[in-house]
């Protein structure tokens, strides 16, 4: 599936290498946003609000 924006979905941050950082239903997902969500717990006061943006885009919505 091709990435709709070269904009990361989360931070707004440019792509500046395609080839890296994830496309979730046709989302870009920068690699800092990936390693923030991957080094996440629980009691981390950024954890509501990625899952937030997660969740706008599996339920279809631009976050």
């Amino acid at each position: 599936m091709a990435v709709e924006s070269s904009a990361c979905i989360l931070c707004r941050r440019l792509s500046r290498d395609d080839k890296k950082g994830l496309c979730l239903r046709g989302n870009y997902i920068c690699p800092a946003c990936e390693a923030r969500i991957i080094s996440l717990t629980r009691n981390d006061p950024d954890y509501d609000i990625y899952i937030s943006g997660l969740k706008k885009i599996w339920a279809g919505f631009s976050a």
